[in-house]
């Protein structure tokens, strides 16, 4: 879970709950992301055409058990828009081989291409990296 107090004189709330937010569409039987190892704002200033854009997002990660075998676990990311507060959830590397913790997320402005690249370290994996997505949110 990812809590948040509201107040200094407010009481605790969920803000996710990584085993009920979990987007199943993908035709995962479940979710079962028992805990979270990176929460990270970043801070997005171009999407993957370039075009420039001012998005804050609160990214958490962790692995998630996504069937009955051993080996059924995938990279669950959780992304909270600051703008809305709300949560999507996808999964990547579902019934790969191997470690899936992820351990940092970083933004990088690559000054050759002028792309600004998301990047996600994963153990057993190695680094993976996206461009966000304006039309997907």
């Amino acid at each position: 879970q990812v809590l948040r107090l509201d107040s200094s004189v407010g009481t605790w709330q969920a803000d996710l709950d990584s085993m009920k937010g979990a987007d199943l569409s993908t035709g995962i039987p479940f979710s079962y992301c028992l805990r979270l190892t990176v929460l990270k704002e970043i801070h997005v200033t171009r999407d993957s055409t370039g075009a420039s854009i001012d998005k804050k997002l609160l990214v958490a990660t962790g692995v998630a058990h996504v069937g009955m075998k051993a080996r059924d676990t995938a990279l669950s990311i959780f992304v909270r828009d600051a703008g809305t507060g709300a949560w999507t959830n996808t999964h990547l590397y579902v019934r790969v081989a191997g470690s899936k913790t992820p351990m940092d997320i970083e933004v990088y402005d690559d000054p050759v291409t002028g792309q600004q690249r998301i990047f996600l370290l994963v153990t057993g994996i190695g680094i993976t990296s996206s461009l966000f997505d304006s039309a997907s949110g």
